[in-house]
């Protein structure tokens, strides 16, 4: 039975780990974009996270990105044919101009 709950444990724990990550990295903070996007997943996240420009980001969990420096926190969900991008920022700002342009430039 310790054996049993041990293994469920181990295999719950990554998506356990991606939940606090997630809703770290988002706690506090208001959502300023929400949209879908026809680009494929890969070359969305490399276009946000490795596309020289105003964005700095880290990767904080497989579909969630961090800039610690701003507070900036995107997400990334593959939902079939098209990404769900959300942007998130601290209460009261708001992406700067050469950041949104980045972002529709990746987003398409």
């Amino acid at each position: 039975m310790g054996i049993g709950l041990a293994a469920l444990a181990a295999m719950a724990s990554p998506y356990l780990l991606r939940m606090v990550v997630d809703s770290r990295a988002t706690a506090g903070k208001a959502l300023v974009l929400d949209r879908e996007s026809r680009t494929a997943q890969k070359e969305l996240v490399l276009c946000l996270i490795r596309q020289p420009g105003a964005l700095r980001l880290e990767v904080a969990s497989n579909d969630t990105y961090t800039d610690p420096a701003s507070g900036l926190a995107i997400r990334v969900d593959d939902a079939g044919a098209s990404r769900r991008v959300r942007i998130w920022l601290p209460e009261g700002k708001a992406l700067d101009p050469a950041q949104a342009a980045q972002v529709k430039t990746c987003i398409g």
